[in-house]
């Protein structure tokens, strides 16, 4: 099968000792629009073949002073998913999503657009006024675009085109089973496709913060699953957008413990926007670590930072909690977010058979989720 325009994703390996997760950056103000609601047109490309036909981009003889016309799509409202749209049903292919839309005027000073997809199943390719912005392998977590220079045009109509992708094999994330019989080659899920999270635009000064990458580590303690476990690590990187970190800049950084989810399921991680499987990203208001940062150097593009947070509860099945780094940059005004569990992931060989190993406790994991065991 051919894959136009879309990359596909290399295979997850499931050996690595510790979660890192890549935080988006958030806006703490400036101009921005919301580009949920109505105003979006979608159409299916079973074919995969819609970009030949040009689909990315906008209309012909469109003067951008109306809306673009979009004869022949269906109207949808955004966030969408096409697998619970009963015009739909379980399609598992290309989906594309067109919309015009009128920024407002930006500040002064505020230099650079950014875009944000919250939520993307599963994967997918962005044009903005025609222009290519590549493939995005989401998988759920935010798609975060510089925008710059692609001609938007405050008070008068741009042009945003998502195609999204939720086809399934064996090398996607998540992916089809592996084994010979007819039963292995049903999915038992729906795979979510479409536009899962909101969608918005906003202008930003020139020093203004890209994204952080956290790395959380657990104290390696004997303490039972929920209990504190001591002190935890939390690495954080952060880098800055083209026009650096600003002159005098101070950043810092504010760790902030979120309410637990329970149930079964996995939690994941999510951006200061939005979460998943029970724990919510917001209104996080319990601080339990804070430090402050030297002024980075003139050229620097991203600084680092270790902070010790005390009494950390590990991230477990039964009670996934979650910790927010909130970023800020006061040359920019700009926070940026990040949630994560502290959780070590491993591998334990229990009669033979791998278990899986979470903060240095074994759990059990429905059976589709053991690895399947070597050879006798």
């Amino acid at each position: 099968m051919t894959y136009v325009g879309f990359a596909r994703p290399a295979p997850l390996l499931l050996a690595f000792a510790a979660l890192v997760f890549t935080g988006g950056a958030t806006d703490a103000g400036g101009a921005g629009v919301s580009l949920d609601g109505r105003g979006w047109h979608f159409a299916l490309d079973p074919l995969r073949n819609s970009e030949r036909l040009g689909w990315h981009l906008p209309p012909k003889n469109w003067n951008r002073e109306k809306p673009a016309p979009q004869p022949g799509w269906d109207a949808v409202a955004a966030p969408h998913c096409w697998t619970v749209d009963a015009r739909y049903g379980e399609f598992a292919n290309v989906g594309w999503y067109r919309r015009s839309f009128v920024p407002p005027v930006p500040a002064a000073g505020e230099t650079v657009w950014r875009l944000t997809l919250e939520a993307v199943g599963e994967r997918c390719r962005v044009w903005v006024n025609g222009r290519d912005f590549g493939a995005h392998d989401s998988v759920g977590v935010p798609v975060v675009l510089d925008v710059t220079g692609v001609g938007i045009e405050p008070g008068k109509q741009n042009f945003l085109v998502v195609a999204a992708d939720n086809f399934l094999d064996k090398t996607t994330i998540p992916g089809a089973r592996s084994g010979d019989m007819p039963s292995d080659q049903l999915i038992p899920w729906l795979n979510y496709g479409g536009l899962l999270g909101s969608v918005t635009l906003e202008s930003l000064p020139a020093a203004h913060i890209t994204r952080q990458k956290l790395f959380a580590a657990p104290a390696a303690t004997g303490a039972g699953a929920g209990a504190a476990v001591g002190s935890a690590r939390l690495d954080v990187r952060i880098w800055c957008g083209a026009g650096g970190f600003g002159e005098n800049a101070a950043l810092e950084i504010e760790v902030r413990e979120l309410s637990a989810g329970t149930g079964s399921g996995g939690g994941g991680s999510g951006s200061g926007n939005g979460g998943s499987g029970g724990v919510s990203c917001k209104g996080g208001n319990k601080v339990v670590a804070h430090a402050t940062l030297p002024a980075p150097a003139a050229a620097a593009e991203s600084v680092s930072a270790t902070i010790e947070i005390p009494n950390a509860k590990p991230w477990t099945l039964a009670s996934r909690q979650l910790y927010e780094s909130r970023v800020t940059l006061r040359t920019g005004g700009v926070a940026g977010t990040g949630a994560d569990g502290f959780r070590r992931w491993g591998l334990v060989d229990e009669f033979r058979r791998p278990r899986p190993l979470y903060n240095h406790i074994t759990e059990t994991l429905r059976k589709s989720d053991w690895p399947t065991p070597a050879a006798e």
